[in-house]
């Protein structure tokens, strides 16, 4: 009589990307929330504003993270706390790439090392250059 296979459980890539990419996700619904909530709490209403000094603007992500703190004087911890909770969402998936080229490393496996790379490289040109 054979025995069943032993069912494997997911690698430990799996389970930290997992916990990544849930944290990220968490991370920038509660900066979302607490920053829409204090929005609602300091105008009184939620409006969709065509007041172009709250639109995300810049020549790139590099150039919005590094004026990023300059939004809590100029407009406010509420729309800074979302263009957080925004800038969290968006690098979640680049940090899991890091993190899948350090594992790729450490285990020497250089054809998915390579590949990892190469999605790095072009996530962090389309970042710099958009």
């Amino acid at each position: 009589m054979s025995r069943p296979c032993p069912k494997s459980g997911p690698s430990k890539l799996d389970r930290v990307i997992i916990g990544l990419l849930i944290t990220g996700v968490t991370a920038s619904i509660v900066l979302e929330a607490v920053g829409l909530a204090l929005f609602c709490h300091s105008h009184g209403r939620l409006t969709v504003s065509t007041d172009t000094t709250v639109f995300i603007h810049g020549r790139n992500l590099g150039f919005l993270m590094h004026h990023v703190a300059d939004m809590i004087d100029k407009q406010g911890i509420d729309i800074f706390l979302m263009t957080l909770g925004i800038i969290v969402l968006v690098s979640t998936p680049f940090v899991r790439v890091i993190v899948s080229m350090v594992y790729f490393a450490i285990e020497r496996d250089a054809k998915f090392f390579l590949i990892t790379f190469f999605v790095f490289a072009v996530l962090l040109i389309s970042l710099l250059i958009h």
